[in-house]
């Protein structure tokens, strides 16, 4: 997988809505948990649970973006080097066609 492939994927809502998925926030939830809820206590627990989900959405968020920004660095580091690394090809190219 090259660099563009993988911000591709890490802009894909799909991915996002797939990390909310295994973290359970966009899964049905269970009836008995929706009929919990109604009471006092169930709601409480249920409002804390939901907060603990959007706290590993927001930090898996946060982890996509650092990702995505570092690669982006990577990438530009990986296209500065790369143009210094045909510029020593050239040179040496030049050097070799003039020794010769």
């Amino acid at each position: 997988m090259n660099v563009q492939e993988l911000l591709n994927l890490l802009e894909n809502p799909l991915v996002i809505r797939r990390l909310r998925e295994i973290l359970g926030k966009d899964s049905p939830r269970p009836q008995a948990t929706m009929e919990f809820r109604a009471s006092s206590a169930g709601a409480s627990h249920f409002s804390e649970e939901e907060q603990q989900l959007k706290r590993k959405i927001d930090r898996l968020s946060k982890a996509l973006e650092e990702s995505r920004e570092e690669i982006l660095r990577l990438q530009e580091e990986n296209d500065t080097l790369r143009g210094q690394l045909e510029q020593a090809n050239h040179s040496i190219q030049e050097f070799l066609q003039n020794s010769f």
